[in-house]
């Protein structure tokens, strides 16, 4: 189970890269890797990065 700090950061990450639109995806990425390592630790900031790096090519269809 990931840690509620994690998950926050992933949910406003993804939240940003593909709702809200208004900062390049790269930087949501940075940022979001940024405060991992700040809040968490290395091994959480390379989790975030992972993931938002796959979510960044993750194309949704418009419903």
């Amino acid at each position: 189970m990931f840690k509620p700090e994690l998950r926050n950061i992933l949910r406003v990450a993804v939240y940003d890269i593909h709702i809200r639109r208004a900062v390049p995806a790269k930087t949501v990425t940075t940022v979001a890797v940024n405060l991992a390592k700040k809040m968490l630790d290395d091994n959480a900031a390379r989790l975030v990065n992972a993931l938002l790096r796959q979510i960044e090519d993750f194309k949704i269809e418009k419903v």
